[in-house]
């Protein structure tokens, strides 16, 4: 049987998938600040990446417009299906002698967190006739909390072959962003029903001037960024079921004007093979200009076995370096909250250099089986461990503390999820953390409700 016929029938679910879980993943990744946050897309399961693609097509035009109808081998049909699960790219032919203008207006993103309390993003981007590619547009948006406009503007290309398939950018940027490593998909869910925003913010505008090379499973992306940025406060004071005044306040960060020069190379992981890898590196100052100077790297690895029975076990290995003059809380290495050291409070800790493990060990056994009412609910149980080894902190005033001795930061705990769409990779998955910081007996229980579309494999 044909790949198109194993592809096309998930077209309504993915669609349905999107609708659910891209509203929160505006949330929580669209502005994220990636030289401070976690490796969040080496820990993604490609089928996010391609969601945006294909919540945009039907079943009956997805298949019409990729693989459906047409006079293709099988051989270049599993080709093209291969290119759309291992990249993320809809396996739609590139279309020959194509001389419109094209004009696409969009939303872009909607979420609701304490900072901007409902932000709303709309998009337009177009696209001259003729090779390369060339998108010109943008999106603005307008945050009801702080009754502000923000936006994008600027030019990117598609592959360019002369310059060995690279494609670049240039971009105007005024945004919210967040950082750290909080962040989860459902976060605007989260903070609109319960109070509960698991992000930390600041504002950047500028300018941002960027290349990258996709490869059949890497991605190299090299940028340069001259930008302002600066503190905002917690402006949103509404929640479905929180109350007023339920949310916590937004730290502030150290302002200034940030010039940086950032390397990033990620692999994605294959299926049942090689883990993921993403590795990020960071300059300020150091000759560049701005207020700040620093120099920031950090390096993630998530795989997956699967020792026996259907059970799976993730592992998150990380570690990352910060040094430097002046080295702002944004780009120190944030430990606490879903990315390292669950069971603590958000960005809790600001570290110079570390090392975490992670462990999620998926049950492949339904555990609840043998109690009649409760097995209909079909949830996965999971425990979990997060420890932390911390040579050097980000003290108080911005200096470098180094202890006697490594600081070492242990929780575990147990989270039970639920698949509520089917889809492989767990898109619009269901959690609940229980988790239990091992390092003092008075205030160590936390717990957190999420909604994640993250898979290492």
């Amino acid at each position: 049987m044909r790949s198109r016929a194993r592809l096309a029938p998930l077209a309504p679910r993915l669609a349905l998938a999107a609708l659910l879980v891209l509203p929160a993943v505006a949330g929580a990744t669209g502005g994220r600040d990636h030289d401070a946050g976690p490796a969040d897309s080496a820990r993604v399961d490609p089928l996010r990446g391609y969601l945006d693609s294909l919540s945009r097509f039907g079943e009956r035009r997805f298949s019409e417009t990729s693989l459906g109808g047409s006079s293709l081998p099988d051989s270049v049909v599993d080709s093209l299906a291969h290119r759309y699960d291992s990249t993320g790219e809809a396996p739609v032919p590139a279309r020959s002698g194509d001389r419109r203008l094209r004009v696409a207006p969009g939303l872009a993103g909607l979420r609701y967190n304490r900072v901007e309390g409902l932000g709303a993003r709309a998009s337009l981007v177009v696209r001259p006739p003729g090779r390369p590619r060339l998108d010109v547009g943008g999106w603005i948006g307008y945050e009801t909390a702080p009754e502000e406009v923000d936006w994008e503007a600027g030019i990117r290309t598609g592959r360019i072959a002369p310059l060995g398939g690279l494609r670049l950018r240039a971009l105007h940027t005024r945004q919210v962003v967040a950082y750290g490593s909080g962040g989860i998909v459902g976060n605007s869910l989260t903070s609109l029903i319960a109070g509960d925003d698991f992000d930390d913010y600041h504002r950047r505008k500028g300018w941002e001037f960027g290349l990258d090379r996709p490869f059949r499973r890497m991605m190299l992306d090299l940028s340069y960024r001259i930008e302002d940025q600066e503190s905002i406060a917690a402006a949103a004071d509404w929640s479905l079921f929180g109350g007023k005044n339920a949310f916590r306040p937004n730290p502030a960060i150290d302002d200034g004007e940030a010039r940086i020069l950032r390397l990033s190379v990620r692999r994605r992981a294959a299926a049942g093979g090689a883990p993921s890898v993403r590795w990020e590196g960071s300059i300020a100052g150091s000759g560049l200009g701005g207020d700040l100077d620093y120099r920031s790297s950090r390096a993630e690895g998530v795989g997956a076995l699967r020792p026996w029975r259907g059970d799976r076990a993730i592992v998150r290995l990380a570690g990352g370096v910060a040094e430097g003059d002046t080295v702002p809380r944004q780009a120190a290495h944030l430990l606490g909250g879903f990315a390292t050291l669950r069971g603590y409070g958000v960005n809790e800790i600001a570290a110079r250099r570390f090392l975490h493990l992670g462990i999620d060990y998926e049950i492949g056994t339904d555990l609840l089986r043998p109690l009649p009412l409760l097995r209909r609910l079909g949830v996965q149980f999971v425990p979990f461990f997060d420890g932390a080894a911390i040579l050097a902190l980000q003290g108080p005033d911005g200096g470098l503390v180094r202890p006697d001795d490594p600081l070492f930061r242990f929780a575990a705990g147990l989270g039970i999820q639920r698949n509520l769409l089917g889809i492989p990779g767990g898109v619009g998955q269901l959690r609940f953390d229980l988790g239990r910081r091992l390092d003092r007996a008075d205030d160590a229980w936390t717990y957190r409700f999420r909604i994640t579309a993250e898979a290492p494999s």
